[in-house]
Parts: structure tokens; sequence; C-alpha cells
């Protein structure tokens, strides 16, 4: 299970809270860590990094909270637990939708200050079609939403929870039944951050799932009425 931390415009959140909710996260979602940062031109940040320590995920901490922590700036985090896909810095998110990108050598990644969209995805999408069986279900959508008119149908599609918008041989329409359980965040310089799907809030941030708290043991026992965490 994968988790998603995303903060929009006109939010500045705290950043104990935040740090506290990633390591808890990153207990269960150690394959990968990745944000994109936007910042008030519209221009991306991206950091992208495979099999991450636990100093890497200080570290991303550190750098949303110095640089996406304003007013006027969004973010997006992810973290991964591979469930379809290979472990890579490809199949780490949020996926930078720009096909020329080979990750395919990397560890970690970083692009600065860059016009474009990235996307992050927590579920699972069956049935897709894929010349590299490494690929996870998310970097198959992200390479198919990197063809603008794609993406646009993707966006009007979901919204409307429609398959008849589609033309007919349009990729995404044999997948979109199967994604409206998904949670999508999309982070681009081109419109506000997108959440799609049901999403936590706490304290000005949006969660894909619960997986940011910490969960609570409760062991009884026979010979005592008391309850212990």
């Amino acid at each position: 299970m994968c988790l998603i931390i995303a903060k929009k415009k006109k939010k500045v959140i705290d950043g104990t809270f935040f740090e506290n909710c990633l390591l808890e996260a990153f207990k269960n979602n150690y394959d990968s860590i990745g944000y994109t940062i936007k910042n008030e031109k519209g221009k991306l940040s991206s950091f992208l990094h495979c099999k991450p320590t636990e100093e890497i995920a200080r570290n991303v901490i550190t750098e949303v909270l110095n640089y996406g922590n304003h007013y006027n700036r969004e973010f997006v985090v992810h973290l991964r637990k591979t469930s379809v896909g290979a472990i890579t810095c490809r199949n780490a998110q949020p996926i930078i939708l720009d096909k020329s990108i080979d990750l395919n050598n990397f560890i970690s990644y970083r692009k600065s200050e860059y016009i474009g969209k990235a996307l992050a995805h927590n579920g699972t999408i069956y049935n897709y079609i894929t010349n590299n069986s490494l690929d996870s279900d998310s970097r198959y959508l992200a390479d198919l939403l990197s063809i603008n008119s794609v993406y646009k149908y993707f966006l009007q599609g979901y919204f409307l929870q429609c398959q008849n918008i589609l033309p007919k041989g349009n990729p995404l329409k044999p997948i979109m039944s199967q994604i409206f359980s998904s949670r999508f965040a999309i982070i681009s310089s081109f419109h506000q951050l997108i959440l799609i799907d049901n999403w936590f809030t706490e304290n000005g941030l949006y969660f894909s799932n619960d997986g940011y708290k910490k969960k609570e043991i409760m062991i009884y026992s026979e010979h005592d009425t008391s309850y212990y965490t």
C-alpha cells in the first residue's frame, strides 16, 4: 500500500506534524520515495529515490518543508510499497509526465525548475498491457498521460466517471472502469493541484489513505482488565 501526501496553495502546514506522518508512513512504504513541488511561477521541481534509507526520507522532509511549505506553493509526496512492477527509480513517484526521460539506470533522480506535469497514484490497475514487464501499473498510466490528448480525456473522463467520451481506440478506454477506486494527485504548471477520489484531510494536508497514522496495538490480559498499547 502506497501513500500520497499533498498540500494545496494558501496553506502553511505544521512541520512537525508532516515529519511525524511521513516517518510513520515510511515504516511500511519504503521501496521508493519522491516529491514534486510547484513554486509561485508554476515551475516544478522533482526528486525521486529508489530503495531509500531513513536518512533519505529525512532529507525529503527537510527539502519539502524548506521549499514547498510556502503559502503560494503546492507539493505532492509519494511513498511506495511495491505491489505491481519492479522496485526501480522509473516506478518511483510522482512520475514526471515526460516519456523522453529515461530513468532505467538511475537510483536517484532530480529535475529542477521545469514546466510540466507529474502524477502520483495510490491504487491498483489490473489487466493493463505493457511492453516492459518491470513497469508498474502507475508507470503505464503515466506514459499514456504523457500524450496531451490522452491526458485531456483522462481528466474529463475521470471527473464525469464516463467512458463514453473517450474516442474509439483511446488506450485509456480498456482501463477506465478499473481506476475509479484509485486516488490520484496531479501537479501541473498549467492548472492547480488536482486530487481525485476521496482523501483524508488533517492539519492542512491531504492523505490518500490512513497509512500516516500511528497504529495502536491493543493487548488484553485475561488476568487484568486493563488494555495496553
